[in-house]
């Protein structure tokens, strides 16, 4: 059995329908992979979108685990990008104990650390190249085209 760590902002219908689609198509296809679990930079309560996400995740019985960004940086009086590191400890702690032979970077907005990235194989599924557009699927994509890149 695959097991898949599935990380996630879950921000909107987009975060929704990736991961509505994907287990749709594991069970379908009798695949032998399973989302063991999805992580959320995001608590509840933080913002529709993401409850709404949450209780998605929730109806089909994946172990949901979250990490508040936002909180992480109150907490530190200071900008993530400096404590990058150090929130992806805070998570993989978290995450401690779950399995995942991948994780698939699914709508996560943010830069993990190095340290994550030889944790758990990851893959991102974001259109763009580590130095090209960022923000969201659909704006990676417009800001490609605008700029003829790959």
């Amino acid at each position: 059995m695959l097991n898949i760590g599935w990380f996630s902002t879950g921000r909107g219908k987009g975060s929704q329908g990736l991961l509505s689609f994907v287990q749709r198509r594991l069970l379908e296809t009798e695949t032998d992979a399973r989302i063991n679990f999805v992580f959320s930079n995001r608590d509840r309560g933080e913002a529709q979108g993401s409850d709404d996400f949450f209780s998605l995740v929730d109806s089909y019985g994946i172990s949901l685990v979250t990490h508040s960004s936002a909180e992480f940086q109150r907490r530190i009086n200071g900008r993530l990008s400096a404590h990058r590191e150090e929130f992806d400890l805070e998570v993989m702690e978290k995450l401690s104990g779950l399995e995942a032979d991948i994780c698939v970077l699914a709508g996560y907005m943010l830069i993990v650390s190095g340290k994550m990235c030889r944790h758990y194989p990851l893959l991102n599924l974001h259109p763009a190249l580590p130095d090209g557009p960022i923000g969201t699927w659909k704006g990676g994509c417009l800001g490609i085209n605008r700029e003829q890149s790959t």
